[in-house]
């Protein structure tokens, strides 16, 4: 009986709690103002990390450990060549980053927080007539890699190097080569112009000194193939040449200048077949 009774009053117990009112408690409304405020910090929040990603692939630098080539004027040897000979001549990477490297050291302003200073230039060919150019620089103490890919060729009208940039990266990060090129305009030193993509560089840029001569090689043609480039330079014997011109017509007028044209086309002619077995041998 006591069994009985113990369940029966436990039965009873639950059929009581069974019959208790379930009281739902109310839902407030969320107001607009805080759904406005939740989708303002979750857009706010998205719009800070994707800036801090993007500002850390601007500092990183894949090519840290290129090193500049030495300054060289090595280039001076085949630019010799090609304006005795009045033929191209082929030049290495490595003469023309000697040469950027000494361009940079002895024609770049010295550094100042206001102004982009250039730490080196390293070009390489890329293999399909492009070249790649690695050009860190610093500004205001920051200090950014920009990585490009180029076509260069020279154009005679205008007696300018042109560039066209084709990609261009701040670090890791991708950038459209135009607004790049136009942010950084007012920043170009004389002598260089930018139209889009595309840079002007007037050759004068580029004149090879010869210091033992005391005289320069003008640069007048330059093309790039998967894995050369070829140059065309003037400034020995057409210099030689205009000033014989310019003291023999004071005394005898320009009855002489077609002899002093031939013997500079001559004297072209021998040092090219000069040249050529030189190299041959």
């Amino acid at each position: 009986m006591s069994e009985e009774s113990g369940c029966i009053e436990g039965g009873g117990i639950l059929q009581d709690l069974s019959n208790l009112p379930v009281v739902v408690p109310e839902k407030k409304p969320v107001s607009r103002k805080k759904v406005i405020g939740w989708c303002i910090a979750g857009v706010l929040t998205v719009v800070c990390i994707t800036v801090g990603i993007l500002v850390w692939m601007v500092f990183q630098d894949d090519h840290a450990d290129t090193k500049p080539q030495e300054a060289s004027l090595a280039i001076a040897g085949p630019g010799v060549a090609a304006a005795m000979t009045g033929k191209a001549q082929e030049i290495t990477i490595q003469d023309v980053n000697g040469f950027l490297t000494w361009l940079l050291e002895n024609k770049q302003p010295a550094e100042t927080p206001e102004q982009v200073y250039i730490e080196q230039i390293t070009l390489a060919f890329r293999g399909d007539g492009r070249i790649e150019a690695y050009v860190p620089v610093r500004y205001s103490g920051m200090r950014v890699a920009v990585f490009s890919a180029v076509k260069l060729w020279f154009q005679e009208t205008t007696s300018e190097v042109c560039v066209r940039v084709e990609e261009i990266y701040l670090g890791r990060l991708p950038v459209k080569p135009e607004w790049v090129l136009k942010l950084a305009e007012e920043q170009f030193p004389s002598g260089i112009r930018r139209d889009g993509d595309m840079l002007y560089l007037d050759a004068e840029i580029f004149a090879i000194p010869l210091e033992d001569l005391d005289s320069e090689l003008k640069l007048t043609g330059l093309s790039v193939g998967e894995d050369c480039m070829m140059i065309r330079t003037t400034g020995l014997i057409d210099a030689a040449g205009d000033y014989l011109k310019n003291k023999l017509s004071s005394i005898f007028g320009h009855d002489l200048d077609p002899y002093i044209d031939g013997f500079g086309e001559s004297l072209k002619e021998f040092f090219s077949g000069t040249w050529q077995d030189d190299r041959s041998s």
